[in-house]
């Protein structure tokens, strides 16, 4: 994947007695039509922003042909309807040229059929270096220069990586501490990867800011670091230094300190991490027994056993079992179904094979096997619950799990539609993103699920 940054530069003013309040949409082309992929924050009273918010997606040519980016000016703060906005400018690229081209690659924003110039927009790129380590920090200013014999700073600061070329961008902009020169900012998270993508000998510049309403704001100073030296705890005050173009017009003297008062980092580590680190990897299968699917003795049914061939959960089984098997070493495959038609003492969530204790099935083929016949004896049921499923799930991660007996699980749910408890599951995956389990929800049949 690649991580891109977007500036702009000169944005044509469209209120007469206010500057521009930006955001950037990137839109995607599809089958011919433009689909919003994501935006960026807003930033009020601006006509040169450079936004924190960036956009991660795939380089291909292939999924992503063409991209378009659009400047708006934001007439309304609550409303997240474009069409309630004020239109700035627009530029169509191809993937390919941006990937061709030398940082950063400058584009003109116009209005489609309109040739003036709208502003420009400059956009940087780099590969993403998958991580999940998080950093959390907090910062505090300490004697800052004043700004005159009775005023003070409404200070903040941006955290600035620095890209390929030698550009710095901010990736991360504090909240306002009004009329101080010692001012503490709250804790912030951020991932390594967003702050230097995972290379800790690059240098973070973090630069203190005095706001003005009017999107005038003031550098106060600045300081440069290793990220490196940051997170090792090994420099803990960095000194300020101011621009070079103020030296002369302030009085000489420091221009105050930042204290790094909290620096923790919290690994994170990904399904690679672990397999590299020697555990076993286990592939693990749930499946829906829900009424949606249709009755097994029609053709037309999901589970449908009158032409096994065009039974989708049979489909599903043989094309991503094989490839998730690669990676398990005993072939045993724990396997469950829910959604069936309760019985007394059988829990919502329970292993195909009958044995609540022992839910392994040696292979694929025997586990179609074992799906088949279980379709002639159990009633398909509902509603659609995925919540009892993760749970089952994660136990089973948890279960045995020591320094000496690592393994990971990897569940392949397959399903027929949108789950019934989709607000809780969410609740329930944040609840379980610490365990060493991964879940791919694979759908059959020809339910919409995107909100899935």
């Amino acid at each position: 994947k690649i991580e891109i940054f977007v500036q702009c530069t000169d944005l044509v003013q469209l209120d007469k007695f206010s500057k521009s309040d930006p955001l950037c949409v990137l839109s995607v082309k599809k089958l011919g039509h433009w689909t919003e992929f994501g935006r960026t924050e807003s930033l009020p009273n601006n006509l040169s922003p450079k936004f924190v918010e960036s956009f991660v997606l795939e380089p291909s040519a292939s999924l992503y042909p063409r991209l378009r980016f659009s400047l708006y000016d934001l007439a309304n703060f609550t409303s997240k309807d474009l069409r309630k906005h004020d239109f700035i400018g627009c530029t169509e690229i191809d993937i390919d040229s941006l990937l061709s081209a030398e940082s950063p690659y400058v584009r003109t924003l116009r209005v489609p059929g309109d040739i003036q110039t709208r502003g420009f927009i400059k956009l940087f790129y780099e590969e993403v270096h998958t991580s999940l380590t998080n950093v959390r920090f907090q910062i505090s200013g300490v004697n800052l220069e004043k700004r005159s014999l009775l005023s003070k700073w409404d200070v903040f600061f941006e955290l600035e990586r620095l890209l390929p070329g030698g550009f710095y961008h901010p990736v991360y902009r504090s909240e306002i501490v009004a009329r101080t020169l010692d001012p503490r900012w709250s804790p912030f998270d951020i991932y390594l990867q967003k702050l230097c993508n995972e290379e800790v000998t690059r240098e973070a510049v973090i630069s203190c800011w005095h706001y003005s309403s009017s999107g005038a704001n003031t550098l106060i100073a600045s300081a440069r670091c290793p990220v490196g030296h940051l997170i090792n705890r090994s420099i803990k005050v960095l000194q300020l230094v101011k621009p070079q173009k103020t030296q002369k017009a302030r009085r000489a003297g420091t221009a105050g300190s930042l204290r790094i008062d909290h620096c923790h980092v919290d690994k994170h580590f990904s399904l690679v991490d672990y397999i590299r680190g020697g555990c076993d990897v286990t592939i693990a299968c749930a499946i829906d027994f829900t009424l949606s699917n249709g009755d097994p003795s029609c053709r037309s049914s999901l589970h449908t056993l009158s032409c096994l061939y065009q039974n989708e959960y049979i489909g599903a089984l043989r094309a991503l079992g094989p490839v998730l098997m690669h990676y398990d070493e005993d072939k045993q495959i724990p396997t469950f179904a829910f959604g069936a038609k309760s019985k007394h003492g059988i829990p919502y969530c329970f292993a195909l094979n009958g044995d609540e204790s022992e839910p392994e099935i040696s292979s694929i083929e025997t586990l179609i096997d074992t799906y088949t016949r279980s379709l002639t004896t159990i009633k398909l049921g509902g509603p659609t619950y995925l919540v009892p499923v993760i749970k089952r799930l994660a136990d089973y991660a948890t279960r045995e799990l020591s320094q000496d007996s690592q393994h990971y699980l990897v569940a392949m749910v397959i399903m027929d539609g949108v789950a019934n408890d989709l607000d809780d599951t969410k609740e329930q995956i944040i609840q379980v993103s610490g365990l060493p389990l991964s879940i791919v929800v694979v759908g059959v049949g020809p339910a919409d699920f995107t909100a899935m």
